[in-house]
Formats: structure tokens, C-alpha cells, sequence
């Protein structure tokens, strides 16, 4: 990558340079070395570093690329990554740092998101208390996991692990983040068997986000297979919640369970449709499911 100077781009904390994907002999011999990796070691995954977002710090303004200057990464990188998908075997997932554009999200199985720690930080609690993952429902075969910790998770620091298991996405949590208190042990612990348990409705493609409710600032997100239904709840609220919270389609001899606290939810039918009543408390996820 050239700077506006003509430039090579360096990065002294890397001790690199930042390579521009539009050049073919550097497209051909990243893959190259992906093919050789994967044939040495087995790879299940592999992982394409710091692609999938756009630096504005990487613009290229070189002349002899091919690309328009100046040029951004994004366009670039899916063709890099569109070609070593296809240089892999397909049971090798490929993913990288950040999620990437859904158009160019569909070269890669996966990647890291940061969408809770991204909306914290820019104070987006404001308008969107949920941080509701849009992309992870609009293409759901693009698997995500939400990074956002890299320290002890302690004296309630751990809220944000709440967002991701509300969007149903995966985890990233480094060795550090093991360093628990019990609170937020407790919570990924409960966040995981639930996840794990129902994870066909989790891997599913009929999803739909921020589903009605019947309470102000409570959200909730679907996720469905052919025999059940997941609700993943947020109470956004700073008090808690009680009584009638969705109203949804009952199927014959349907079943709800509070998947989270592990007991049946009590509810009403009528007229073909059930009233689901629960109690969560300010700031809490749930979960319930439907099973028939």
C-alpha cells in the first residue's frame, strides 16, 4: 500500500507493511501459502488477519495497482478472499478480525464481530439499548463471534457478554476473560448451555430480529426450526419486568419452557394464539422456547 507521498505504508507496531490486494502476484502468493498451511497442518479454520473493515488509514495511492486512486481496501480484499476460498477445500471455514460488507461477507464462513464493544463505546445505548446484530440476521450463514473482552471479567464488567447472547452469535473470549468472578461465570456458563442446547434453532436461516412484545423496552429475536421456536430476550429497562410479554402463534400440544432458568412459562391460549408470561429482571436477557 502507497501513501499519498508514494510511500510504502508501514506500521512500527506491526514491524510490517500493509499489503494491497489488488495486485495480483501478492493475491496469488497469499493463496499459494493458505494452500500450503492447509495442507500441512489440517486447518479446520483459517483466519485472513484484518480483513472485513474498510481503514481509511490503508487507502492505496499507488498508480501501478490497477485500482483507481486513491482506492480503498474493502473491493480488494473481497477479491483475495473470494480466491482463497476457493484455493481451500470447503470444509475449511475461513473468516477473519472484522465483519465485513454482506455483499463481501459472502467470500467468507465467518468472522469476529464487535458490535456490543463497537456500540458501547460510541454510545449507542442511547438509540439502540438492544445493539442488535442487523447483518447476523440478514445473512445468517455468516457466523459471527462477538469479541469483546481481554481482561478478568469482574465486579460487573461483564455486562456486555448479555449482547451477544441476545443476537445468538458466538463468543471470542481470550484466556484472561477466564479470570471470572462468579457472577460471570455464572452468566456464560447459563449463556452456553442454553446456546448449546438449542443450537439448531441458533444455526437456523428463518430468523427475524426485534420481534413484537407487549412491554415497552423489552426486545426480542426469533430464531426458528421446524419444530420449535427460540426467543432470546433483552429487558432494556432499569427495573424489572412482569407479566404478559409476547403474544405469539400456538400450535397444537405446543410446549414453552423458560430456557434460561430451566422451568416450564406459563401461559394462556386463546383463539389460537398464546400469551407468554415471565418476570426478567433491569438489564436481564432470557429466553423462551416453543417447542411442538
Amino acid at each position: 500500500v502507497r501513501t499519498a507521498k508514494g510511500e510504502m505504508l508501514y506500521h512500527k507496531s506491526y514491524d510490517a507493511h500493509s499489503m494491497c490486494p489488488y495486485v495480483a502476484a501478492w493475491r496469488n502468493y497469499l493463496t499459494d501459502a493458505f494452500k500450503r498451511v492447509a495442507a500441512e497442518v489440517k486447518a479446520m479454520g483459517m483466519y485472513i488477519d484484518e480483513f472485513g473493515k474498510c481503514m481509511t488509514s490503508r487507502t492505496c495511492y499507488a498508480t501501478d495497482h490497477g485500482h483507481p486512486v486513491p482506492m480503498g481496501m474493502s473491493p480488494g480484499e473481497r477479491l483475495l478472499t473470494r480466491q482463497i476460498r476457493e484455493a481451500l477445500r470447503p470444509e475449511i471455514a475461513t473468516y477473519a478480525e472484522y465483519v465485513p460488507a454482506d455483499v463481501a461477507s459472502q467470500e467468507m464462513d465467518g468472522a469476529f464481530g464487535h458490535v456490543a464493544l463497537d456500540g458501547w463505546r460510541k454510545g449507542y445505548d442511547s438509540v439502540a439499548p438492544h445493539y442488535v446484530n442487523l447483518q447476523r440476521f440478514a445473512v445468517p450463514d455468516f457466523k459471527t463471534f462477538e469479541l469483546i473482552y481481554y481482561v478478568p471479567m469482574r465486579n460487573g464488567n461483564w455486562f456486555l457478554l448479555k449482547y451477544p447472547f441476545f443476537n445468538g452469535t458466538g463468543y471470542y473470549l481470550t484466556g484472561s476473560c477466564l479470570q471470572a468472578d462468579e457472577h460471570a461465570a455464572a452468566f456464560w456458563k447459563t449463556a452456553y448451555r442454553v446456546l448449546h442446547a438449542h443450537r439448531d434453532a441458533f444455526r437456523s436461516s428463518d430468523v427475524e430480529p426485534l420481534v413484537r412484545t407487549a412491554i415497552p423496552n423489552l426486545f426480542a429475536n426469533r430464531f426458528s426450526t421446524q419444530s420449535k421456536n427460540v426467543w432470546t430476550l433483552f429487558n432494556a429497562n432499569y427495573r424489572t419486568v412482569r407479566g404478559a410479554i409476547l403474544r405469539v402463534r400456538h400450535p397444537a400440544k405446543a410446549a414453552y419452557m423458560d430456557a434460561w432458568n430451566e422451568r416450564p412459562v406459563a401461559h394462556q391460549v386463546r383463539d389460537g394464539e398464546a400469551t407468554i408470561t415471565l418476570e426478567i429482571g433491569p438489564r436481564a436477557v432470557g429466553c423462551v422456547v416453543q417447542a411442538f
